[in-house]
């Protein structure tokens, strides 16, 4: 067989929950290799960097994680290569009309995860006024569904919280342009790419 090279690229965020125990930033990011590193089969983070060492590249999406992965994986050569959206999927394309939902709607997209912190913004709309109606639309899904929605219903927020899903790519756009807020509450992103859009 013919030789090929190998990138290895490493998007990780804080471990579940780092974000929340309030830990110094040098050991989450720590906490971070060891679970790229459990993740791959390593038995630590010299053990990864000896494994993804091999590679011809080893990429990751921020300047700050290429660091982490030089200083606790022992990684010289990481190169900080951004995931980059393309924005014109997320425009008012001309002409384009968007329906606007009569209230006003603050939107959440991604991982339904313990650390992107979504029970904190349903809380924080439960101590919003309810005369002024304020809904919101969660897009997404993962493991923490079932406790999201269980929460939504103990403090009776299920008529101002809708649970989308994984949603199409025009869904989302329309979606993005119907909210009035977009907020991402949690505590650690590698690179937010629901920010970008």
């Amino acid at each position: 067989g013919q030789n090929c090279p190998l990138e290895c690229k490493v998007h990780v965020s804080a471990p579940e929950g780092a974000g929340r125990a309030g830990p110094e930033a040098g050991v989450i990011a720590e906490a971070a290799v060891r679970a790229i590193a459990l993740e791959i089969g390593a038995s630590g983070p010299k053990d990864m960097g000896r494994l993804m060492g091999k590679a011809a590249a080893v990429t990751t999406p921020t300047a700050l994680a290429a660091q982490t992965m030089a200083e606790h994986a022992g990684l010289e050569h990481v190169l900080p290569i951004s995931n980059g959206i393309d924005s014109s999927a997320y425009e008012r394309a001309p002409g384009e009309r968007v329906e606007k939902a009569g209230h006003p709607v603050v939107l959440f997209v991604g991982r339904l995860a313990v650390e992107k912190n979504i029970d904190v913004l349903i809380r924080a709309l439960a101590l919003i006024d309810p005369a002024l109606n304020v809904h919101l639309e969660i897009v997404g899904d993962g493991e923490q569904r079932a406790v999201l929605r269980e929460l939504t219903e103990e403090l009776g927020l299920t008529d101002r919280v809708l649970f989308h899903g994984h949603v199409s790519d025009e869904e989302l756009h329309r979606a993005y342009l119907r909210a009035d807020l977009f907020s991402q509450p949690g505590t650690a992103e590698l690179q937010s790419l629901v920010s970008l859009e």
